[in-house]
């Protein structure tokens, strides 16, 4: 990766609300660093669920949410161990498709 010594080419994102192309920004999270106009153009252009990832750590900000299928997933802990794990409990995940949430 290179330092950010040059300006965004993303430089119409917010020039009108006068933001410089060569503003750099840093993640809260994870600190990885980059220009404030490619964040912009990255929230901007990917999930429509208000949340963003970083694209060198995968670190994710907001809440990440998707479709699922109606119904109802539930799990239980089953006090029985699965062949090759004798020192484990096993875990049933049952979907109850009628159900909605």
């Amino acid at each position: 990766m290179e330092r950010l010594v040059t300006a965004s080419g993303y430089e119409g994102v917010l020039r009108h609300k006068g933001v410089r192309p060569e503003l750099v920004g840093r993640l809260g999270r994870c600190g990885h660093m980059y220009h404030l106009l490619c964040l912009v153009a990255m929230y901007s252009n990917g999930n429509k669920d208000g949340s963003l990832q970083c694209p060198t750590c995968k670190a994710i900000y907001g809440e990440k949410t998707g479709t699922q299928p109606p119904g109802k997933m539930e799990f239980h802990l089953i006090p029985h161990s699965l062949p090759g794990f004798p020192d484990t409990q096993t875990i049933r995940f049952l979907m109850n498709r009628n159900a909605y949430v």
